[in-house]
């Protein structure tokens, strides 16, 4: 997967990919989730007011992506939880300071700078090419 320099070389098979989704992989709770619902309240009102819609819709979080170098090319571990589009506006899109507090506090307690934010997947695409 990776050369000595360590940049990805190869890709891995679909057989090489494993997903793992559970609860354990959630958005850990934090002292300040008052403000989720603040944050939350206050899209609507932009929204409402601007006439537009917005839900809260589930989204699947990503805990993190592991590769594993060997034998026959490596592996991949994906590991997946579930949230949501407000705790995605309530933790990613939190004012820079508040947001960087919620990474500290995260890698403090948990070793998990991500701990506390949604981490929400959607529907984006990375080209990679070696040209």
């Amino acid at each position: 997967l990776h050369d000595a320099k360590g940049e990805l070389t190869t890709g891995v098979s679909r057989d090489a990919v494993r997903v793992t989704l559970g609860s354990q992989n959630d958005r850990q709770p934090h002292r300040t989730d008052r403000r989720i619902d603040q944050l939350w309240n206050e899209e609507l009102a932009a929204a409402a007011a601007s006439g537009k819609q917005l839900f809260n819709g589930s989204k699947f979080r990503l805990r993190g992506i592991r590769l594993t170098d060997g034998g026959e090319g490596g592996s991949v571990h994906i590991q997946l939880g579930l949230t949501g589009y407000r705790d995605y506006i309530g933790t990613q899109r939190r004012p820079e300071a508040e947001r960087e507090a919620l990474e500290a506090d995260g890698e403090a307690d948990l070793a998990d700078p991500r701990a506390h934010l949604s981490n929400a997947l959607g529907c984006e695409a990375l080209l990679l090419t070696s040209d």
